[in-house]
């Protein structure tokens, strides 16, 4: 079976016209989760899901109503062997504009955010050095501009809120989810 580049967009996907080309098949897949509409594209071995249209029973999702278990499921089932994810997020650096690429070399994450309920739910994600590095090679060759040494935080309003008002975030934090 081939393996599969899995992509995950958000917004910035929304009004895209490359799917538009006729070289994507739609599909959906039922997960334990839910079912999942995705894009899969043969010659170039990739699969992609735009996360707030994954869900083929609504029109859109919101970001606190996109169903993640069934996505990753999803990739996972259809065999990606690697997910690259796109997102909007803030930041706390004035020097990175607007539409700027960052790849995180590191990430902060307060609020219990878990895909598991047994003994991996302890296991503490990270990136895949490896493949981050391939991400930064191609951005190179291709000399597109973008920041290597951030920090991803992801918090939930009220905790972002409270580490606002303790000054936490510049010392520590890049971008913000």
């Amino acid at each position: 079976m081939a393996t599969y580049l899995g992509v995950i967009g958000g917004s910035s996907f929304l009004k895209s016209t490359i799917f538009k080309a006729g070289s994507w098949d739609i599909d959906i897949i039922t997960t334990p989760y839910g079912k999942l509409r995705y894009y899969k594209d043969n010659s170039k071995a990739i699969i992609f899901v735009q996360r707030h249209h994954a869900d083929p029973a609504v029109e859109y999702s919101p970001p606190h109503a996109i169903n993640k278990k069934a996505i990753i499921w999803g990739l996972q089932e259809l065999n990606c062997s690697k997910v690259l994810a796109f997102c909007s997020t803030g930041t706390m650096n004035a020097s990175i504009g607007l539409g700027s690429i960052v790849v995180p070399n590191d990430f902060l994450c307060l609020d219990r955010i878990n895909f598991f309920e047994d003994y991996r739910g302890h296991n503490i994600p990270g990136f895949d050095e490896d493949f981050r590095q391939e991400v930064c090679k191609v951005l190179n060759t291709n000399e597109v501009p973008f920041v290597a040494d951030a920090t991803y935080f992801q918090s939930s309003g009220h905790v972002l809120k409270l580490l606002q008002k303790l000054n936490f975030l510049p010392k520590f934090a890049i971008l913000l989810v």
